[in-house]
């Protein structure tokens, strides 16, 4: 785990919904762009990706599309372990284009440049919400895809509309 590396990218779109400080520090969109390029750049030099699609969250009104994108078996596992399975028609959209996922490009095994600006050590985990990307880079602790997953929800979930319970669900 690397807490003290992780940043989001800081956007006039959602400047105000990010509670920043310690935990959410910003992070340059150009700096964000240097290592989503470092991180495209490695993985196209795999001679294999593995490539997950599903859900983060169950119910269908506010479920998060999510693909990951990753040069190691294990970390494509952990996350189809983690997110829920499309229906085939659902992998059909994602295929198809028809859905628009959180994309997860998970380069771990190679390492930030400690020169971007931003960049404290060779780890990076960086969100750009407006993007609807995550980058990792110089971890290979497979959490961080969880984490990411949950961090994109908890920015989500309060801007999407509240919906009405139905009464069985109220009881609850």
């Amino acid at each position: 785990r690397s807490p003290l590396d992780k940043r989001i990218v800081f956007e006039e779109s959602s400047a105000d919904d990010v509670w920043w400080g310690k935990v959410n520090i910003k992070l340059e969109y150009k700096s964000f762009l240097t290592n989503r390029e470092r991180a495209v750049d490695y993985l196209n030099t795999r001679k294999r990706l593995y490539i997950v699609d599903g859900y983060g969250g169950w119910d269908h009104d506010y479920r998060v599309p999510v693909r990951v994108i990753t040069s190691r078996a294990y970390h494509a596992l952990f996350m189809q372990n983690m997110l829920v399975p499309p229906t085939d028609d659902e992998a059909e959209a994602f295929m198809s284009g028809q859905v628009k996922p959180f994309v997860i490009f998970n380069a771990g095994v190679f390492p930030a440049n400690r020169q971007t600006e931003g960049m404290t050590s060779s780890t990076s985990v960086a969100v750009s919400f407006k993007r609807q990307e995550m980058v990792i880079l110089g971890t290979q602790y497979a959490g961080e895809m969880k984490k990411g997953v949950f961090t994109i929800m908890n920015y989500l979930m309060p801007l999407m509309p509240k919906r009405e319970l139905p009464p069985a669900e109220r009881a609850l």
